[in-house]
C-alpha cells in the first residue's frame, strides 16, 4: 500500500494502465469517502477499483465488521468505483507457510460457517451498483444487431472477394 507522499509521485506514471486499483483499510465513513475521492483525483480518467478492503472481527467484533463492510460496498459504488474486492472470504489464511490465527478478516469462519458479514455483504452487493427498485426502460433497440449483421456481411463479401483476387466492395 502506498502512503500519501508515494501516491502523489506514483500517479504521474499511470498513463500505461487500463485501470487503477488500491487497497484501503479505513473503518469510518467520512475518512473512507474522502480517501476514495482523493483516489479518484489521482486516477484521473481511469476506472478505480478497490482491490482489497476489510475489517478484523477479532478486534472490532462481528457486528461492526458486518455493518462496516455493508456501508463500504454501498459507498464505493455510490462514489463511482468500477469494482470492489473484500478481504477475505475466510478467517483461515496463511502467510509464508504459517497460519495467521490472530486476525479474522473473513466473512466466513475458519470452518466456512457464515458470519454476519456474509449476509450483510451479500445484501449490499444485491443493491449495487443499481438498487433492485430501478425502473429500467422497456424499449429495446435493434440497431446494434442490424449494424452488426451489415458489418459481418460486408466482412464476408470482402473476404470471399479477396480470396478470389477481386476488388473489395466499396
Amino acid at each position: 500500500m502506498f502512503n500519501f507522499e508515494k501516491l502523489e509521485v506514483w500517479h504521474k506514471a499511470i498513463d500505461f494502465a487500463d485501470f487503477v486499483s488500491f487497497n484501503v483499510y479505513l473503518h469510518r465513513e467520512e475518512p473512507f469517502r474522502s480517501y476514495i475521492s482523493h483516489l479518484h483525483n489521482l486516477s484521473e480518467d481511469k476506472p478505480l477499483i478497490l482491490t482489497e478492503f476489510g475489517i478484523d472481527s477479532i478486534r472490532e467484533g462481528n457486528e461492526f465488521q458486518a455493518d462496516t463492510l455493508a456501508w463500504q460496498v454501498k459507498a464505493g459504488f455510490e462514489m463511482g468505483l468500477a469494482g470492489e474486492v473484500i478481504f477475505a472470504w475466510t478467517d483461515e489464511w496463511y502467510r509464508g507457510g504459517f497460519e495467521i490465527d490472530d486476525w479474522d478478516f473473513g466473512i466466513t469462519t475458519r470452518d466456512r460457517s457464515s458470519k454476519p458479514a456474509l449476509f450483510a455483504v451479500s445484501t449490499a452487493f444485491d443493491e449495487v451498483p443499481f438498487p433492485p427498485t430501478v425502473d429500467w426502460p422497456r424499449k429495446k433497440s435493434s440497431w446494434p444487431s442490424h449494424q452488426a449483421a451489415t458489418t459481418s456481411q460486408f466482412a464476408r463479401k470482402r473476404s470471399v472477394n479477396s480470396a478470389r483476387g477481386a476488388q473489395s466492395p466499396r
